[in-house]
């Protein structure tokens, strides 16, 4: 036979099925060979062919005809055929299961199934012959009134106990057997034949057999249990018992194992313990009660498919492990029997670079890798067995995390000793903060961690005294056994002192300091390539920065620039919001940037401390290249935040009140596990963030501390209750609460307090000169809706007043005019005209109040309150025309007029140009100055005295944010000169030289580079998307070159072992560059099917043409 070479075949496979088929048997016949038909079973549908059919998994049907001429009859009633796999794609393969389904003819009773699991493919074709046996059977005789007769032995044991046959109209039926329904068919009585009536026949009673199994179906290596009971309701049960029952197991390669039982009372019985099925394919089971003289014996048999089974890799590895450090890859593969197999391996590292090796285990399937973590992030790790003729392929992947070691921390407070004690307290509390956060950070406090204190008896968590030696000793010594390019340096550094030094030891007789040479000198004994970050809060700590102590490899924190003192507070400092934004698992870029933000906010305690960051080794501070060095760097590493600080919610609305107003009370929502303190810092009016302290006491004492109580109602609101608002002027109010997680994002308001007027009395005219003017108690900011007071002083006797008062509309929208208390104390009444507003020309005219009692008020007073909307950018005087103040009398008052400007600034991060808009303008501006430093410099957007990379930042993170103004901005227009063109290129040569650039970063080079065009590459490329990491959304930018114009353009996203996961068609598009939101692609983390991917590396492609190009991003949920 010609065997086609694509075929996968195995060598001559015999399939024995073994039936009892057998229709009706008269009296004196003996069994004959029956028509037998195949059949394969589609679900619930049955397809009935005219001989034996086979069906593959991939439901492929080969039949013929059983009792064809051209097949070998045997003269026992067996035949043998075979069948041939087809051609084509769908040829039988290993793991294909093939079914042989025989039914008895006529009824398509299924009489018996077989299933074979193809596992060799080493062979041209696949050939099966299928066996089926028919034996003859015995005979018995059965001894009647009349005669012999012959019958079909099947499952009758011969008569032993005297059995009645009763005579039926036709056919009398004796059922032996319950469950295959066989029957012994008695011919009826010939007509007229007495002899033959009411005769008996003797033998055993027979009995049912009931047979249950755990499963019809169950996997390689599994256990199988099985019971049984045998029914007999005409002997007593305890004649059940004692029954010898043989179960025997025939395995598909037709192994027998045997086991014998007894019945127990009623005729129960079961395995002594569960039977492991250890071949893949159709099991016989077989179960025979032996009789005895009263009780016939009887047999079942059941069919159990045994699949193959589901292996398991245990796995031994650890769950993380040690940048640098040996990794080993090791664990056992679960079978049974155990032996030596071959396990493939593939490690996907977090640059998607991989590694594949083929192991062998040890046959008790033992295996191990070992090796090296060379790169910090996620690794994969995927292990395949192909498995066997009893065994599944099995597959399993688990991942693990390379971190470098979380680093050696020294925490060093100096300058301060518990001799005075307001003082100790506020800086021992932020030591042990700044503490606390590197214990919740993952530091151990016993082996990563040294805390210097002045007194270590008084600070938990303290290690030594503070002093020269022992902090020289600390990093030299402790940190330096430790410490490497792997195992980073954390100094922080407190100290007490106002002056241009740092202070580390106070005592009554010497004081030691600290200078930057001397750190320089201690650390530059550590390995070179040890990464070291230094943060110190100190007044003028600035002075830290310096070429000495400056390396590519340490990162240098100060909290104040070298010519500024530093505001230590209990409620407040640069470590407290710093470390904060650290807890909160901000690297150490975003924590340095959102705290030098806070810092610089408008009503900020730290106004002008100027925060600095060094990080490149050349001793300047806050330049791009410093922000690019530290990168995605955290402390110690990224580790999700498990703790909860408590929040608070929305600030009180500020409110104005009188000079001397007692029992002021301001309530605040603060939310959160074990809130251990709500307070507040109130700060008041004379407060100057700017001007030079002599001494901690006294500026303790400008900032009021008050703690907030719980509310009697309500568990989660808290009250400020205080009376000592006293000064004229604005108190604006911080509110805090810690607890064990840490703090809450501070909130504030204000309060404005204004001098409280007195009560009318019947005076006489004097000829005193009153004054009259505005009160401004806020900056406006565009479309923030700010309050002016138009206020009277040295007011004698005054009973009523009138005047007209201008704006400028351009500038100012005034919403409404509100009337003042001075003519209404205590209740009382006057009578008050707002007055008619012309918002065209910017006037109120006829505004006009006259108190309705006896007498007049006297002192400084509130008129009316102007409720305006800034709605452009600009100066916009108020005047007061036509003035006219009156007294109980009648006489009127002389009065001095005093106008003001309003100046009306943006309120927008990043808006240079002060136009209401962050856009290319901002950047221009900011890019023309580019290194200036001095005061007032208009690209200085955020305010520390040079325009650097900063603000160039600045702008780009808020790009596109505008205020609501009256009129829809107009088109832009850009055009720069020659200079101009010339810097923004240098910038633009600046950061594409650079690695790892952040999201802000790329859109800052992004926006550069559209300023200047024709400087670009003309090629097309696929550009960093924005931003990166991400969750779930992102932008792609890329640009295409003039060759490519009108090319279909498609973005392609895959994991990382290489499944496409998303594509983005975008179409025929013009040649250009698809840098911002609207024109770049946009990706929102779903695959094509719509489901959001889960966290990972993935890998996208920008795909013009014939042009092919890729990059990485990841994903952080």
């Amino acid at each position: 036979m010609g065997i086609n070479s694509n075929f996968i075949s195995i060598s001559h496979l015999i399939i024995t099925l073994a039936f009892t088929l057998f229709s009706s048997i008269s009296i004196g016949q003996e069994t004959d060979v029956f028509t037998i038909k195949g059949v394969v079973k589609y679900g619930d549908r049955v397809t009935v062919g005219g001989g034996y059919s086979v069906v593959t998994e991939n439901k492929r049907v080969t039949s013929g005809w059983l009792t064809d001429p051209k097949a070998e009859t045997r003269s026992d009633g067996s035949f043998t055929t075979s069948f041939f796999d087809i051609f084509g794609s769908n040829r039988t393969k290993v793991g294909d299961q093939i079914v042989i389904t025989v039914t008895e003819n006529a009824t398509n009773k299924i009489k018996g199934q077989k299933t074979y699991t193809v596992t060799t493919a080493d062979i041209e074709a696949l050939e099966a012959s299928i066996e089926v046996l028919l034996p003859r059977k015995d005979t018995i005789t059965v001894t009647t009134d009349d005669g012999t007769v012959t019958t079909d032995q099947t499952s009758v044991t011969p008569p032993k106990t005297p059995v009645k046959l009763n005579q039926q109209p036709e056919n009398t039926s004796v059922l032996a057997d319950g469950q295959s329904q066989t029957k012994v068919t008695i011919p009826e009585k010939p007509e007229g034949d007495v002899a033959n009536t009411d005769k008996t026949v003797f033998g055993p009673i027979e009995s049912n057999l009931s047979i249950t199994l755990s499963s019809s179906e169950v996997a390689f290596g599994q256990l199988l249990d099985l019971t049984g009971e045998l029914i007999n309701s005409t002997v007593e049960a305890k004649k059940l018992q004692g029954l010898p029952v043989v179960i025997t197991f025939t395995s598909p390669g037709g192994q027998l194992k045997k086991l014998e039982i007894k019945t127990t009372t009623e005729g129960r019985f079961g395995l002594v313990m569960p039977y492991q099925m250890d071949a893949v394919g159709v099991w016989s089971i077989g179960v025979e009660v032996a009789g005895d003289d009263e009780i016939a014996s009887v047999q079942r048999e059941k069919q159990v498919l045994v699949g193959k089974g589901q292996a398991k890799f245990l796995l031994l590895s650890q769950t993380s492990t040690e940048l640098g450090k040996t990794y080993p890859i090791q664990g056992r593969l679960l079978t049974n029997p155990n032996t030596v197999k071959k396990i493939g391996l593939k490690v996907v590292k977090p640059d998607a670079e991989w590694v594949e090796q083929t192991l062998q285990s040890k046959e008790n399937g033992e295996y191990k890798y070992d090796l090296i973590a060379d790169q910090e992030g996620q690794w994969n790790v995927t292990l395949t067995w192909l498995g066997n003729a009893n065994y599944q392929r099995l597959e399993e992947t688990f991942t693990f995390q390379v971190v470098k070691q979380f680093g050696k921390a020294i925490v060093v407070l100096g300058g301060v000793n518990a001799e005075k004690e307001r003082e100790w307290k506020n800086f021992n509390g932020l030591a042990k903060t700044v503490y606390q956060t590197l214990v919740d950070r993952g530091f151990d406090p016993d082996q990563d961690i040294y805390f210097l204190s002045p007194e270590p008896t008084l600070t938990q968590g303290a290690d030594a005294e503070t002093t020269i030696e022992t902090l020289e000793s600390s990093i030299v010594k402790w940190a330096g056994e430790s410490v490497n390019q792997n195992v980073p340096l954390y100094l922080y550094l407190l100290s007490h002192n106002l002056e241009d030094r740092f202070l580390l030891e106070s005592r009554s007789e010497s004081r030691a300091y600290l200078s930057p040479q001397q750190l320089a000198d201690w650390l530059d004994q550590l390995p070179a390539e040890t990464a070291t970050t230094i943060v110190v809060e100190a007044c003028y700590s600035g002075r830290f920065i310096t070429p000495e102590l400056s390396r590519p490899n340490r990162i240098i924190i100060t909290s104040t620039r070298s010519d500024k003192q530093a505001r230590i507070l209990r409620s407040s400092s640069f470590s407290t919001q710093f470390f904060q934004q650290i807890a909160a698992n901000q690297t150490i870029r975003d924590a340095f940037e959102q705290t030098a933000e806070m810092m610089n906010g408008a009503n900020s305690l730290h106004l002008g401390q100027f925060p600095q960051l060094e990080a490149n080794g050349n001793a300047k501070a806050n330049e791009w290249l410093d922000f690019s060095a530290v990168g995605q760097r955290w402390i110690p590493g990224d580790i999700t935040a498990l703790a909860i600080p408590p929040t608070l919610g929305q600030a009180p609305e500020p409110i104005e009140v009188r000079q001397a107003t007692e029992g002021i009370t301001l309530s605040i929502e603060a939310t959160g596990a074990e809130i251990e303190r709500v307070f507040a810092a109130i700060i008041p009016p004379d407060y100057d963030p700017l001007q030079k302290v002599e001494d901690w006491q006294s500026l303790d004492s400008l900032i009021i501390g008050q703690d907030l109580v719980p509310s009697e109602t309500d568990p989660s609101t808290y009250q400020l209750i205080y009376d000592g608002f006293s000064q004229l002027g604005t108190y604006t109010i911080v509110f805090h609460a810690q607890n064990a997680d840490g703090s809450a994002q501070p909130v504030s308001t204000t309060i404005t307090v204004v001098e409280k007027p007195t009560a009318p009395e019947l005076t006489e005219s004097v000829e005193a000169k009153a004054k009259i003017g505005f009160v401004v108690p806020q900056t406006p900011n565009l479309g923030q809706e700010m309050s002016i007071t138009v206020q009277v002083q040295e007011a004698i006797n005054l009973a009523g007043w009138t005047f007209d008062l201008s704006y400028d509309p351009k500038l100012l929208s005034l919403q409404t005019v509100q009337e003042g208390d001075f003519l209404k104390p205590d209740g009382q009444e006057a009578y008050f005209q707002p007055g008619t507003i012309d918002p065209e020309t910017g006037s109120v005219t006829d505004l006009l109040s006259v108190f309705l009692g006896a007498g007049g008020a006297k002192g400084t007073g509130r008129l009316l309150t102007l409720i305006f909307k800034p709605i452009a950018i600009g100066q916009s005087q108020l005047q007061l025309k036509n003035v006219e103040l009156g007294d109980a009398t009648g006489k009127v008052i002389p009065v001095k007029v005093e106008d003001t400007t309003v100046e009306v600034t943006s309120a927008l991060p990043g808006d240079a140009n002060v136009d209401g808009i962050v856009n290319i303008l901002d950047l221009v501006k900011v890019a023309n100055g580019f290194g200036q430093t001095g005061t007032d410099l208009e690209g200085d957007v955020n305010a520390d005295g040079k325009i650097d990379i900063l603000d160039l930042v600045k702008v780009a993170k808020y790009f596109g944010q505008q205020q609501t103004l009256n009129t829809a901005p107009s088109a832009i227009m850009v055009t720069l000169s020659g200079p101009q063109k010339q810097q923004v290129s240098r910038l633009i040569s600046k950061l594409e030289g650079q690695p790892n650039l952040d999201s802000v970063t790329v859109t800052t080079l992004n926006l550069l580079k559209a300023l200047v065009p024709e400087s670009q590459s003309k090629k097309t490329q696929l550009l960093p998307n924005y931003p990166n990491p991400f969750n779930p959304e992102t932008w792609i930018p890329f640009q295409l070159a003039d060759t490519d114009q009108d090319k279909p353009v498609a973005i392609i996203i895959y994991d990382v072992v290489g499944n496409l996961i998303r594509t983005i068609e975008m179409g025929r598009l013009k040649a250009g560059r698809y840098l911002h939101p609207g024109r770049s692609a946009y990706w929102d983390g779903s695959a094509d099917s719509g489901e959001l991917v889960s966290s990972g590396l993935y890998f996208y492609s920008l795909q013009v043409g014939d042009y092919y190009q890729t990059r990485q991003m990841v994903i952080l949920k």
